[in-house]
């Protein structure tokens, strides 16, 4: 039987057929059905939330957010009487900014109301949801726990410092801080984890894995929510990533049997001897119990956080050090009158990480200037609210708390602007130990006047842990190495922004010797 081919366009209007035979009308219609788009769009846009664009350009892009971001925050904070504002953010969607006045009003919603994005902040379930497993960061304050970390610095800060190089002759060491302060917190925290089980292995594995997430998500907050999803479905790249998590796995699998095989038969602990893989077998769903890489997704995106939220704020801190020598002497002198006199045999607690006062208010005030981003806390607006000023915010609405600007310009502070490494210090200095929020001007404190870790049930879980192991860290270093810039360099390094990032150099060292 011959086959007849039906035209396509056999029952369209002719006037439907001379268009699409005409390349030119084809190409105006298209053209023009673009902008009838992009005006109705226009047309039934809410402008009640003003969309703010950089001084270089009449456009919200992406490509305006990712290179003047800060600046386009600090302007919208600065203009929008509001307080509310919108930008395009660098996945091309829209991004709503509130000051933090507006979050604090809206923190204590419950979930059903407003939550952390998670799924927009993270695209895929590349690794675990460490901002849910709170019990895994009460560990860290345990003493048996602090002596395990400071030890695990000094071996961490040996071999970054120590290793391969000769001091003899008075020569620096050219270090660029951040890598080799992420190598260092990686060991810390796998010491810490695995106690008697600890091999160095487990840090290559983590940091491999590490180095294939990152450019990976890197990549995907670059496109919108839903095609992150897609991508990551599909990608070669995300393959790889669950390849390293598949190597964890292997490696953690003989503990969490153990552990699991103690817990079934009722036993009270494992041969094991691990709180951390004990009790992440105790909190896990009966049916997941036995999924060890369920179990070492939660457990290596706890560890992740705790190295990579740390990491750029102690480098950050370091970079104030090298340029302000005068500070590091007085923050020494208070770490022997706190610790002792003799590096080598001190011993943290609690008590005495708080007592080190100058150090933490340093670090609160490098923190308020350079600060991991100019906007933060990602939440999703699940049921409509109006804000206190009459703002509507749609069910639906991603929005951030505006970080820095606010921060500098703190009506409770006096010239909150200008840098002082001693005003929180000082500040402490003025309140009684034991009246009530005495600890409202310490590095970490999650407070209505600085919102960097959070506020009411949106606090960062490890805020403690994370201020904790920078300042033993910084100390450390402090009090075995003298560090300066590099030569020539006068004024702090300058930070690098991408969107609402904030990024410490990567390229500039810092020079470094051991003290006489």
């Amino acid at each position: 039987m011959e086959s007849t081919i039906i035209p396509l366009h056999l029952h369209w209007p002719p006037q439907m057929v001379r268009l699409l035979n005409n390349g030119p009308s084809l190409a105006t219609a298209v053209l023009l059905a673009v902008v009838v788009s992009f005006l109705i769009q226009w047309a039934t846009a809410d402008r009640s939330i003003p969309k703010i664009t950089s001084s270089k350009s009449w456009f919200a892009t992406r490509q305006d957010f990712a290179a003047h971001g800060v600046e386009i925050i600090e302007k919208g904070f600065q203009q929008v009487k509001t307080g509310v504002f919108r930008v395009t953010a660098l996945d091309g969607s829209d991004l709503v900014l509130i000051a933090p006045e507006h979050w604090l009003a809206i923190c204590k919603k419950k979930d059903e109301e407003v939550a952390p994005a998670r799924k927009e902040f993270f695209l895929c379930d590349l690794h675990g949801a460490p901002f849910e497993e709170h019990y895994l960061y009460r560990y860290l304050g345990a003493h048996r726990y602090l002596d395990v970390i400071s030890e695990a610095l000094d071996e961490g800060i040996s071999s970054i410092l120590d290793k391969d190089f000769d001091y003899s002759q008075g020569a620096r060491k050219r270090v660029i801080m951040q890598p080799q302060i992420l190598h260092v917190y990686s060991h810390v925290i796998w010491r810490v984890i695995l106690g008697n089980n600890f091999r160095p292995e487990v840090v290559d594995i983590f940091e491999t894995y590490s180095a294939t997430l990152i450019p990976v998500m890197k990549k995907l907050k670059a496109q919108r929510p839903m095609m992150a999803r897609i991508t990551a479905a599909f990608s070669g790249e995300v393959r790889l990533v669950n390849a390293q998590l598949e190597r964890a796995t292997a490696f953690f699998t003989p503990i969490f049997q153990q552990c699991a095989e103690a817990f079934e038969k009722g036993l009270p602990g494992s041969s094991v001897d691990n709180d951390w893989f004990e009790e992440l077998i105790r909190m896990a769903p009966a049916e997941k119990r036995r999924d060890y890489k369920y179990l070492t997704n939660i457990l290596i995106g706890f560890a992740f956080t705790f190295v990579f939220s740390p990491g750029p704020s102690t480098t950050q801190v370091v970079y104030e050090f090298a340029f302000r020598p005068d500070y590091v002497e007085e923050v020494l002198q208070e770490a022997h009158d706190v610790l002792g006199a003799r590096p080598e045999s001190w011993s943290f607690t609690r008590d005495s990480l708080r007592r080190l006062s100058l150090l933490d208010s340093f670090c609160k005030e490098t923190h308020k200037h350079h600060p991991t981003a100019a906007s933060n806390l990602m939440k999703k607006i699940h049921k409509t609210q109006t804000l206190p000023n009459g703002v509507v915010l749609p069910a639906g609405t991603i929005f951030e708390v505006v970080m820095t600007a606010a921060h500098l310009s703190n009506s409770n502070l006096e010239a909150p602007a200008e840098w002082d490494g001693r005003r929180y210090h000082d500040l402490r200095q003025r309140m009684s130990s034991t009246a009530t929020g005495s600890n409202k001007y310490d590095w970490g404190s999650a407070t209505r006047d600085d919102v960097n870790f959070g506020y009411a049930s949106h606090m960062c879980p490890g805020r403690w842990a994370g201020c904790s192991i920078a300042k033993m860290f910084l100390i450390k270093l402090l009090s075995r190495y003298d560090i300066g810039p590099e030569e020539g360099h006068t004024e702090r390094y300058a930070d690098l922004h991408s969107g609402q990032y904030i990024l410490p150099n990567p390229t500039k060292h810092i020079l470094i010797r051991p003290r006489q």
